[in-house]
Parts: C-alpha cells; structure tokens; sequence
C-alpha cells in the first residue's frame, strides 16, 4: 500500500476509516452465537481451530492463538473500496498517518494508536485472569524470575502459572488473580465488567 493511496483515502473520509469486522476464533470454549454471523460461520476457520468468539476492534495486534495462527489474525484491516472488497491494513494506516489520525497528545505520550477494543461472545462464563511482559514479571516477583505452569491451556503454547497477584483499586481489591503464560509483550488484565465495578475502575469495553 502506498503511502499515496493511504493519505487519499484518508482525505475521502474526511478523517474517518472505514474498518472491516476482524473475527478471532478460540478453541477454549464455545460461540455464544450473539455477534449475528450467519450459523455456517461461526468454524469457518476449521474446527481445529474453534469457533469465532471475540470481534475485535481498532486492533493493531496478532492474536495468539497458537501454530495455526494467520500473520494478521487479530488485526484489523480498512476497506479502502466498497465495491472491489480491496482492504488495507490498518496498521499501515498508523504508520504512515501518525498524528494525523491518532492526535499530537496521544502520538506524543503512545507513539501509536493506543489501544483497541474486543467484544466476547462466549457460551460460558471466563474466568479473571491477567497477562504480564517482562518487565512486570521482574518487578513483581524478582530479577531473573521465569513463569511457573501448573496447566497446559487448550491454546498450544499457553499455560496457567502458580503465580498470582492481587489487583487493587479504589473501592476494592480481587485477591489471587491468576496470571497465564507465557510473557506477553505488553501487560494485560482482563476482568468482567462487574469486577471492573466493584473496585471502582472504568475499564476499556
């Protein structure tokens, strides 16, 4: 994609980028079948690889979903033409839009777009849990400590640690969160919403 066509379409849109739908499946549980994909969808992946249960949104990530995992799963893609179905991927639109797009306060202080958002439909409950990078795992458990697993995931790659750690905000503290291998490269809680409330903190949706 050249830098060209990125700042046409851009322009078109008047600021605004169209993104199409990014859909991640999971091999850990089942589609609650609420994100109104047609029923023939929701494996369309291969049942090897589980049903469609996350949307995500604005995301410049790779999902980690194991060997099978496609180079941009997870990432978001800009429909660049309606009628052609011709997408470009959103990332390149960071890149090259920088500022522009993201704002010169958020630019400044991420170097990036920021942050992005998934919407969960699974037929089951999960449990809280959190991810951490590197430099966390240091700092909360020591210099040197490496992950410890007590249980493979059905995600290849993954694990459960014995490790925990208490998640502590304004109103409230969750005791014994359990943290998931292996290290992430950035730190992530993820927490039901009413746990998010009880707190006291407003998470990202």
């Amino acid at each position: 994609m050249s830098k060209e066509t990125i700042r046409k379409i851009f322009e078109q849109g008047e600021g605004v980028l169209h993104l199409a739908p990014t859909w991640v499946p999971r091999g850990f549980n089942e589609p609650g079948r609420r994100l109104r994909l047609h029923p023939d969808d929701y494996f369309a992946l291969g049942m090897d690889r589980g049903g469609i249960c996350e949307r995500w949104l604005g995301s410049l990530a790779k999902a980690m979903n194991g060997p099978k995992t496609g180079p941009t799963e997870g990432m978001s893609f800009v429909v660049e033409d309606v009628a052609t179905k011709a997408k470009g991927l959103f990332k390149d639109y960071v890149d090259e839009l920088g500022a522009d797009l993201v704002g010169d306060a958020l630019m400044a202080k991420y170097g990036t777009w920021p942050t992005f958002a998934k919407i969960y439909d699974y037929d089951k409950p999960l449990f809280h849990h959190l991810h951490l990078k590197e430099e966390d795992i240091e700092t909360l458990f020591g210099k040197g400590h490496k992950l410890t697993p007590t249980k493979d995931l059905v995600q290849p790659g993954q694990f459960a640690c014995e490790e925990k750690v208490d998640i502590v905000g304004p109103k409230a503290t969750l005791k014994g969160i359990r943290v998931l291998g292996p290290a992430r490269p950035e730190t992530q809680i993820e927490l039901a919403a009413t746990d998010a409330r009880a707190i006291g903190i407003k998470a990202p949706v």
